[in-house]
């Protein structure tokens, strides 16, 4: 069975177990026999401008790396225009949900982000553009 787009996103941005804080939170990638990976260890791509957007609106590490996860996950799916953002896929950041629904909160509240939650769902986070 294929994977829908929301899965193959969500193990993009798998971190590897020598890299997560707590190795025993993050599953497995799938394996591709033969398949050449992206790249050779994960990494962030955003302007300073995009990163001092978020850091001035959050508290703490860990609000930060929401915002840092919601800006690689856009770089890896430049074509969403909404991410979903799982607990789960947070979990292997140490991103506990009520962090992460705090710094949604704080994001959305700045006008960096806009947010759609439905009920028993998780949220579909869409980057505001020119307010970063």
């Amino acid at each position: 069975m294929p994977l829908t787009d929301d899965e193959t996103l969500l193990n993009s941005l798998r971190l590897p177990r020598e890299l997560a804080v707590d190795p025993g939170l993050i599953a497995a990638p799938p394996s591709k026999k033969g398949a050449k990976s992206r790249e050779e260890e994960p990494f962030v791509h955003c302007t300073v401008r995009e990163f001092l957007a978020g850091v001035a609106a959050l508290d703490g590490a860990r609000e930060v790396a929401v915002w840092v996860y919601l800006l690689r996950a856009e770089r890896l799916a430049p074509d969403a225009r909404q991410l979903p953002l799982s607990n789960e896929a947070l979990a292997g950041w140490s991103v506990s949900r009520e962090t992460k629904r705090r710094a949604l909160q704080k994001l959305s509240e700045a006008g960096l982000i806009r947010v759609k939650q439905a009920k028993g769902r998780s949220p579909r986070v869409a980057i505001l553009r020119g307010r970063a």
